[in-house]
Formats: structure tokens, sequence, C-alpha cells
């Protein structure tokens, strides 16, 4: 009976840990795959970040591209919520490595390392995007002058261009007036 007891006892003990054994695996892969998702994620990120790069820098050639900007800032305030995303995630990995071991931690790093150079990429590009949008408030500022001073020009132009024909059809009056009156008076004295 002591036997049996004792043979259902290491049974037991060896199911426990069995178990423990195989949920410290399913953790780790868990991760790993997590870690190689979020790899790949960082990656398209990067590619992200040089096309803004590249579109800001096309920008500064052709101000017109003004409206890029716009989108520019969308996929930025994206890309923001995304490495928050990483962020959580690798401090929830942090924890877990810490209940099984050190394995996945340089995974974690090379992640960290990623998501911190997209972060100060995402700076630099803002501050672009945040001078292109001055200089272009600039140029709008001065389009909207010379707008404004083509239009008084157009209108000074206009002006003068009505008071000289004014001008002329008033002489032109003169002349007609004085050549009937001329008129009249040579059929008056044709007449008499």
């Amino acid at each position: 009976m002591m036997e049996l007891l004792f043979l259902l006892m290491d049974t037991i003990n060896d199911n426990i840990s069995n178990t423990s054994t195989k949920n410290k695996c399913i953790i780790q892969v868990n991760s790993d795959t997590d870690n190689i998702l979020m790899t790949k994620k960082i990656n398209n990120l990067t590619k992200k970040i040089n096309n803004m790069d590249k579109k800001l820098n096309e920008s500064v050639c052709d101000p017109h591209k003004i409206e890029d900007l716009h989108k520019l800032q969308i996929n930025i305030n994206d890309i923001k919520d995304l490495i928050q995303e990483f962020q959580d995630k690798l401090q929830n990995n942090t924890i877990s490595i810490n209940d099984i071991n050190n394995k996945i931690k340089p995974s974690n790093s090379e992640i960290k390392d990623k998501t911190n150079l997209i972060e100060n990429q995402i700076k630099t590009i803002e501050k672009k995007i945040k001078k292109l949008q001055n200089n272009f408030d600039e140029m709008k500022t001065t389009n909207d002058l010379m707008d404004s001073i083509d239009n008084n020009i157009c209108w000074i132009l206009s002006l003068i261009f009505i008071i000289s024909q004014f001008n002329l059809f008033s002489k032109s009056l003169i002349l007609m007036t004085t050549f009937c009156s001329f008129d009249l008076i040579s059929v008056i004295f044709v007449v008499i």
C-alpha cells in the first residue's frame, strides 16, 4: 500500500514538473514570436521613416507639396503609437524574462535599440517638418502679399484705363460738337 502511495506521489510530481516546464516553453516561444513580429514591424517603420525623409527632401525642392506635410504628420503620430506599443510589450517581456531565463534578453535589447533609433529619427523628421511648415507659412504670407499688390495694381491700371477712355471720349465729344456746329453754320450761310 505504501509503495503504491509513493508511486502515485512520484507520478503527480512528474506531471507537475512537466506542466511547469511546458508552460515555461510556451511563454518563451510566445515571447520569441512576439519579438520577431516586433522586429518586423520596426523594420517596416524604419522604411516608412526613410520614405518620409525622402518626401521631406523633395518638399524642400517643391514647396507646392505642403499637403504632404499633413499626411506625414499623421504617419508620425501612428508610428509614435506603435513605439508606445513596443515599449509596453518590452516591459511585459522583461517581466516574464526575469521569471524564465535570460535567453530572450538580447532580442529585447536589439528591439530597444531599434525603437530608440526610430524615436530619434522621428524627432529629426518632426524638426524638419516644423522648419518646412515655417518656410511654407512665410512663403504663403509673401505670396498673399504679392497677390494683394497684384490685385491693387490691376485695379489701378483698370481705373487709369477707364479714365483715359473717358478722357478720349470727352475729347471726341468736343470735336464732334465743334464739327457739327461748324457744319450747321455752313449750311445756314449756304441757305442765305
